[in-house]
């Protein structure tokens, strides 16, 4: 959820989507949500087929089983958050709540939580679904600490596992990155205090959070998964700005999380660009353009391709980590501008979305893009899957939420931008075709 202007408290706006998209972008809204039940009965199922560690983007609006998509989105009357769920079966969002008629603002609904003052997180793993809850500075009692919660998918029984410090933070910003296996979520958390960052394991089994280790390196991050083990990455230097870029190496490890065991792998320059591990092997693309593979236990080189990529999305600049899908890695490159155009306060930016096939080293360019609300291009980003069909970003829209005054108990409201989803063929994304259902918005 992207914050604009303030601007006074307005009616919460929705989406409300009946056709068939054919481009990406901002879409209507319409009128706010009742309490109404759904007309379907929502699909729950186990968080992952992957065996061993599965890579999770902390950049995602939300995180996905098998069946649906797991989010939250704050409220426009309350300084509160709910929880919404994306039922891939019926292409229909819904509250995460089994309640007749509930009007989902209180905490008597399964759905509401208190708002947070960092990003929540809401992760299926194994059969439960954690919660990482950032906390809220202007929160008391407990609505104030960073939390790991632990419910059913349907989200009953939920329970508060663990709690930190005020001054911690739980997954707040895109820098620790997230993972999950059959029976563990992995994350890191921050601590404002001493800069310290510590990878911590949720235990679904045993409804606990433990420490694994701490992460002593500068930009030390998950950046994949090596069977039951995380490969993490770390850049020497690249805290101090006295540093260049292009002189900087950033060194590949996998790490045990069941001991804390470290193996080194391999290193690379830090202008590379990491695409992902998939089948045993970590992928990365150099700036002309060779898409190169490492062996994920020796950390010998595997493979070298030339891609096709051309030159002018080579010297784009790359967004964040996109993904491996179907065996293809997503990368989105934003295009350069002239140096008189990108000094306009009107400047606009376009990007090239483009697929790369690890086997072959051939790229596709996709035109899976929208606008987004600062007149820039976006990627339809790849959220979860089905074995026929992508759940991507397919637009924006923009809402009105509440947000902390400057008095007490005083309730401003500010503009923000949240993300539009629609199912999409895997046939019909891979080949360029713009042709998506687009998902029915619970708010509507």
């Amino acid at each position: 959820m992207k914050f604009h202007t303030v601007r006074p408290i307005a009616a919460l706006l929705a989406v409300g989507c009946t056709l068939i998209l054919s481009a990406c972008g901002k879409v209507p809204a319409s009128s706010a949500a009742s309490g109404a039940a759904p007309s379907f009965s929502p699909s729950f199922s186990p968080a992952s087929t992957v065996q061993g560690v599965e890579w999770l983007s902390d950049r995602a609006d939300g995180y996905c089983s098998t069946s649906g998509m797991y989010h939250a989105i704050q409220r426009e009357d309350q300084l509160a958050q709910n929880l919404f769920y994306i039922d891939f079966a019926s292409g229909q969002e819904i509250y995460l709540c089994n309640q007749p008629n509930c009007t989902h603002d209180s905490e008597s609904c399964p759905s509401w939580l208190p708002l947070s003052g960092a990003i929540t997180r809401v992760v299926p793993v194994g059969d439960k679904v954690v919660i990482l809850y950032g906390g809220v500075s202007f929160g008391q009692g407990d609505s104030a600490l960073p939390q790991v919660l632990l419910m059913d998918p349907d989200g009953g029984n939920r329970k508060t596992i663990a709690s930190f410090d005020a001054s911690d933070m739980v997954a707040a910003m895109p820098r620790g990155g997230l993972a999950r296996d059959e029976g563990h979520l992995y994350f890191v958390l921050h601590s404002r205090d001493d800069s310290q960052r510590t990878l911590y394991a949720v235990d679904i089994a045993a409804q606990q959070v433990n420490a694994v280790c701490v992460l002593p390196e500068e930009e030390e991050k998950i950046v994949g998964g090596a069977g039951s083990e995380l490969v993490l990455s770390y850049t020497p230097g690249s805290y101090s700005l006295e540093n260049d870029a292009a002189d900087l190496t950033t060194q590949y490890i996998r790490l045990d999380p069941a001991s804390g065991a470290v193996t080194p792998l391999f290193s690379r320059p830090y202008t590379d660009e990491f695409l992902g591990c998939a089948d045993g092997k970590a992928y990365l693309l150099d700036g002309a353009g060779a898409l190169r593979s490492y062996d994920l236990q020796s950390g010998a080189p595997a493979a070298e391709l030339q891609t096709d990529l051309p030159a002018e999305v080579l010297e784009g600049t790359p967004s964040w980590q996109l993904g491996i899908w179907d065996g293809k890695a997503l990368i989105s490159h934003t295009l350069s501008t002239d140096a008189e155009s990108s000094e306009s306060a009107d400047a606009t930016s376009s990007a090239a979305y483009c697929s790369i096939d690890l086997a072959t080293g051939q790229s596709t360019r996709l035109p899976h893009v929208y606008t987004s609300e600062y007149d820039n291009q976006q990627p339809c980003t790849v959220l979860g899957q089905t074995d026929t069909q992508l759940l991507i970003t397919s637009g924006w829209q923009s809402i009105t939420v509440a947000y902390p005054g400057s008095g007490t108990d005083k309730i401003d409201s500010v503009s923000a931008s949240v993300s539009t989803y629609a199912l999409m063929g895997k046939e019909d994304f891979w080949a360029g075709r713009s042709a998506s259902l687009p998902i029915t918005n619970a708010r509507s």
